[in-house]
């Protein structure tokens, strides 16, 4: 029980960190002068475009999503493939 509370609260905690994190350094990444917390966490937004701030929330989800949510999901024979298969692909388009 104790290990299923702290990866709940690792995986989703992770998330709302990094929210957080983004939210408040939010102004200063699209204005396109640093601050110390906008420099600090530079390496969750430099590959986006200013204006796509919020990028790496999504990736994260995404990812929380087919790693996390789908090995605790039994799908049933191959609905788990065409589950992992759609949410990769909805990326792509």
């Amino acid at each position: 029980m104790l290990a299923w509370l702290a990866i709940c609260i690792y995986s989703v905690g992770l998330l709302v960190l990094t929210a957080v994190l983004l939210v408040r350094a939010r102004e200063a990444i699209v204005s396109g002068q640093p601050t110390p917390l906008s420099t600090a966490i530079a390496f969750l937004h430099q590959e986006y475009e200013p204006h796509m701030w919020w990028w790496e929330l999504v990736e994260m989800f995404r990812r929380f999503l087919l790693v996390g949510l789908m090995q605790v999901i039994v799908t049933p024979g191959g609905a788990r493939i065409i589950v992992d298969t759609c949410v990769g692909e909805c990326k792509h388009r």
